[in-house]
């Protein structure tokens, strides 16, 4: 087996990083002070503060006390001689400034985590990068970019913290490459565990020392981040840059790691969408057709598992909410639409459990779509939605990226944040909501009927949405 990686599958230099007030003139101006004085003033008000452990994934109170092996258990010396030897190389192999190396958030099965992804290809071809190259968890991993300027590698480890072994495997392997782009998405905080971050964290140290760009982008800090993750953030080599996805997480990451930072936006909203109907939603496709002929409000749906198990009989209770809905508004039509085929139940199986809760004479109404095959045919399927309430951010952020109106269910504190880029924040469904169903469906309902406005409201958003987005990559 080669030294360079296990090969899966074929298919900027970066400005300095600013503080959250150094982001206001870099970002756009009035238009950015205005976005960022908004987010102060509800994050320092407490916006969220009732109850907002439920929003946030638990964590244990000790997350991860054990010895770096970067850090400690690897010697000094093989890894600056491993890096020194990947500068050298880099002589001759002569990468463009935009060749990249992509390192993904976590394992294959999220439409979401593909649509960044996605999207972070699309850009860097863009700014002309030609070699990007994918780092997985498992040999058997295998994202969903069937693209031939895409390298797909797996570089053993890297969950867990580098070896010497690949350690050097990723030195020969940066060779190739000007710069590294850590997609942290709602991981950076430790929500889904440490340790995995604290290996990231010391990969990030290693590219720094083979003279790469680091960047950990796309990433949103939750309210109640691991302290132990925190502080190893703040030690991290000044080079290394930071892109957070949303202005309420830029000033809790700044607060939290006194680490300077760079406002962009979801890396997702740089993806594409099929041009034509995917095979697997041509029937969906009809029957949203056959609803708009009857002068029905087509409105998406999705249920989460990691959002219901905020919420005491969570299931039970989206079943109630949903029966409101369909009775409240007789117009109303749902499709219910999984975006993550991971974990024992998956999006799929809770929409099935849905539909059978619901009434006979309600079901009609309702169409359990299939998983889409890809981030982009999902987002093929958002754009024929009138709205959306989503229990997953990167369904609605293809929503909205189609100009469709979202309310978005809270965990992990991102969602909010998410919307505050349109002006939608108060469009962030708290799990506490859940605790009153009619005024929750009230809300709902009032949303739906006033879509043709908030869709102006993106309309004139998404432009610099979309150029907050292309941020993580300068």
């Amino acid at each position: 087996m080669s030294l360079a990686a296990h090969e899966v599958s074929n298919g900027g230099h970066a400005h300095e990083s600013q503080s959250p007030n150094e982001a206001e003139e870099a970002v756009g101006g009035f238009e950015a002070k205005v976005l960022l004085d908004k987010a102060r003033g509800q994050y320092a008000s407490g916006s969220q503060n009732s109850d907002s452990a439920r929003g946030s994934v638990h964590r244990g109170p000790e997350a991860f006390s054990r010895t770096w092996r970067l850090g400690g258990r690897l010697n000094l010396l093989p890894r600056q001689l491993g890096a020194l030897g990947a500068v050298s190389l880099r002589i001759f192999s002569r990468p463009k400034r935009e060749d990249s190396i992509l390192v993904a958030p976590s394992r294959t099965g999220s439409l979401g985590d593909e649509a960044m992804l996605q999207g972070a290809v699309n850009e860097l071809k863009r700014r002309g990068a030609k070699r990007i190259a994918i780092l997985c968890y498992e040999p058997s991993d295998r994202w969903n970019v069937p693209d031939p300027a895409v390298l797909q590698v797996c570089v053993p480890g890297l969950r867990r913290g580098l070896g010497l072994t690949s350690c050097l495997r990723f030195c020969i392997l940066a060779a190739r490459y000007r710069a590294i782009f850590f997609i942290a998405a709602d991981c950076l905080d430790g929500g889904y565990g440490v340790q995995r971050e604290i290996a990231r964290l010391e990969l990030a140290e290693l590219a720094s020392l083979c003279a790469l760009n680091v960047i950990i982008s796309g990433f949103s800090f939750n309210r109640h981040p691991d302290t132990v993750l925190a502080r190893r953030i703040s030690t991290l080599p000044e080079g290394i840059q930071f892109r957070v996805r949303d202005p309420l997480s830029l000033i809790r990451f700044h607060s939290e790691t006194a680490k300077p930072a760079a406002l962009a936006a979801d890396i997702a909203f740089l993806l594409g969408q099929a041009t034509s109907a995917p095979a697997e939603l041509c029937e969906s496709g009809r029957w949203i057709a056959a609803q708009r002929k009857r002068k029905h409000f087509v409105v998406g749906m999705n249920l989460n598992r990691l959002f219901l198990r905020l919420v005491d009989d969570g299931e039970r209770l989206i079943a109630e909410l949903t029966v409101r809905l369909l009775q409240q508004e007789p117009r109303l039509a749902l499709v219910l639409i999984p975006h993550d085929r991971r974990g024992k139940v998956p999006d799929k199986i809770l929409h099935d459990r849905l539909l059978a809760a619901l009434p006979e004479e309600l079901r009609q109404r309702v169409l359990a779509a299939p998983c889409p095959k890809t981030a982009n045919n999902a987002k093929w399927l958002a754009a024929h939605l009138d709205f959306l309430l989503s229990q997953r951010m990167h369904l609605a952020i293809a929503a909205l990226a189609c100009g469709v109106p979202v309310m978005c269910y809270e965990y992990q504190d991102k969602a909010e944040g998410m919307l505050t880029h349109f002006g939608f924040g108060h469009f962030a469904i708290q799990p506490q909501e859940l605790d009153h169903i009619e005024r929750l469906a009230d809300r709902i309902l009032t949303a739906v009927r006033e879509a043709p406005f908030h869709k102006r409201d993106i309309q004139a958003a998404l432009p610099r949405v979309l150029e907050l987005a292309r941020r993580n990559f300068v």
